[in-house]
């Protein structure tokens, strides 16, 4: 058989959950799991090690401690599990277990990742009872994830071996995953991962968060704070309804506050019924009359056919106002500071800044771009990082995907209603509810907008290297036509030049190389798709690093007070 070890801290009615659903679809045996826990004095554990005491349970002294005696304690093979993970369907152990002896290959069984579970690797082979794949190459999101602490099993040998190579303390789960999967390559050799060829097996509802040193969002829409749970579960005798948890089918892995339901029901409580997400339409034609139909809630060949009169059509007008300001309120998007408010974050700060734009999700998607031809270690390391929650890293995404286009100018705005329209429900899905993003437009503002106050704003951003010393890490070209140069406010600059296009081809060198400047030394990218890996390292590894393209472009463009029209903003947005 198999162990598995289960992290918990504060959340006695989740693990409940977890510990039931388990014990009911799998065949993991009770005394195969170990429970470490954590409390405050406000939440009590008593309910929940009374319903099982087969289990170990080790209140947690020190975490690194703990977790190398329970995995020295451990059978050969270990599944790690958290408290707000369920079950929802029958899986076997002793089937995985048999699929990592007989293939060396195969660094970990997964049973979290399934049919349903899209969009699934390119290159997948399938034996009829499991999926295997390479983790390395694939490009979709979770299949290229190999080391995480929700539902896959795991040689112990393995874990012991990536321990030692890291050789420092591990402060909490949240560590334990993300110290690894930050340079998961160094730790693990073996190239493919393996999940069940059907309906994955677990879901990760996550409506709260009991750590602060990590940026994990979660649903709050319901009362799901670590108190209220403990008085409905500890107080009130109630806990989750699995069974009607794991009746409804999922598309994610990540699941939020709708399948949180209460066995018993409970005011302020409701059982929510749980809506499947629908695929978007991507024709905009057909998509903007869908809307419009939406809007209205009336059948449009109908009004057509049927003569109304200018009453009725002003009180059909006058309830769209409050139809759209409901939907509004119920509008899933990620949380995006302003450019403003961006650039207030970074001046005086040590953050460093990681940008995701088109381009970059293009070749998260497989797509290759003026930049940069396709390449799947890129698209991964694109993956790794936009999925990261390191504290001093900021993730950007632009903000102006998600927001109002009156004041853009031409391109831009149609690129908005087109590309972006297109692939706004995608880059949603990739986005963690909750955690905080940041502009990614910020460096290129005079290319966007028609008005805006450009002069108060190129003062601003230079504020974050004004009177400093730099290092600017770009393409050979880039400065070959900048006339006024933005970082000119700098106390010193330092270059390093890269290839313009496909830098990502020589990534290894570009890194090597700018490991040699200075710790002290603020580092400015400008280098399409890779500055934004090159950042992540860099920051990993104590540097502060922007990636921060088209900024002397803009400025310069500004300087010259070029009137952009769209061949001109055509060329901008061209490489160097």
């Amino acid at each position: 058989m198999s162990s598995i070890i289960v992290f918990s801290k504060d959340r006695p009615m989740q693990l409940h959950a977890y510990l039931e659903s388990l014990l009911l679809f799998s065949d993991a045996q009770r005394n195969d799991i170990t429970v470490l826990y954590c409390q405050t004095p406000q939440i009590n554990y008593a309910r929940v090690i009374a319903a099982f005491p087969d289990i170990r349970w080790v209140k947690e002294q020190n975490f690194h401690a703990d977790l190398i005696q329970a995995i020295d304690a451990s059978k050969d093979f270990i599944i790690f599990g958290c408290d707000d993970v369920v079950f929802t369907g029958p899986f076997n152990l002793g089937f995985a277990k048999d699929v990592l002896s007989k293939n060396d290959d195969i660094f970990g069984f997964s049973f979290r990742l399934g049919g349903n579970i899209q969009p699934a690797p390119k290159d997948i082979s399938d034996s009829n009872q499991y999926l295997k794949w390479s983790w390395q190459a694939a490009a979709a999101l979770h299949y290229n994830y190999p080391w995480e602490l929700d539902c896959t099993l795991y040689r112990k040998i393995d874990i012991q071996q990536m321990l030692a190579a890291h050789g420092e303390l591990i402060k909490s789960p949240n560590y334990f995953e993300g110290d690894f999967a930050g340079n998961i390559k160094k730790y693990i050799s073996r190239p493919n991962l393996a999940c069940l060829n059907e309906r994955s097996k677990a879901i990760v509802i996550t409506v709260n968060t009991v750590q602060n040193t990590h940026q994990n969002g979660f649903d709050d829409k319901k009362q799901t704070d670590i108190y209220s749970l403990s008085d409905l579960y500890n107080k009130k005798n109630n806990k989750l309804d699995v069974m009607a948890i794991s009746s409804v089918p999922n598309h994610k892995i990540h699941v939020g506050s709708e399948y949180f339901v209460l066995e018993n029901f409970d005011r302020g409580w409701e059982r929510s019924k749980i809506k499947q997400p629908k695929p978007q339409k991507i024709n905009r034609l057909k998509l903007f009359f869908k809307n419009i139909g939406y809007l209205f809630r009336y059948d449009l060949k109908k009004l057509a056919k049927e003569s109304i009169t200018k009453e009725e059509l002003n009180l059909i007008l006058d309830g769209i106002r409050y139809e759209i300001a409901s939907d509004l309120r119920n509008l899933e998007k990620p949380n995006i500071k302003s450019s403003e408010e961006t650039i207030r974050v970074l001046v005086g700060k040590n953050y460093s800044f990681c940008r995701f734009g088109d381009g970059e999700f293009s070749l998260m998607n497989g797509e290759g771009i003026g930049f940069q031809d396709s390449d799947s270690k890129l698209s991964q390391r694109l993956f790794e990082i936009f999925q990261s929650d390191i504290e001093d890293i900021l993730i950007g995404i632009p903000h102006c995907y998600y927001s109002s286009v009156q004041d853009m100018r031409a391109f831009p705005k149609y690129f908005i209603r087109s590309w972006v329209a297109k692939n706004r429900s995608k880059i949603t899905e990739l986005s963690v509810p909750g955690k905080q993003y940041y502009d990614t437009a910020c460096t290129q503002l005079y290319a966007l907008y028609e008005t805006y106050d450009f002069r108060t704003y190129f003062f601003k951003i230079q504020e974050i290297w004004r009177d400093r010393d730099i290092a600017i890490i770009c393409g050979k070209t880039v400065f070959d036509a900048i006339e006024t140069n933005i970082f000119d406010s700098a106390k010193s600059i330092e270059y390093q030049y890269a290839p313009s296009v496909n830098a990502f081809k020589v990534y290894d060198a570009i890194l090597t190389k700018a490991k040699q400047i200075d710790k002290g030394k603020l580092v400015i990218i400008i280098l399409g798709p890779t500055a934004t890996v090159l950042a992540y390292d860099l920051a990993r590894d104590s540097y502060q690093a922007l990636d921060f393209g088209h900024i002397a472009k803009d400025y310069d463009f500004y300087c010259k007070k070029i009137v952009h029209n769209d061949q001109t903003i055509a060329n901008f947005f061209k490489p160097d």
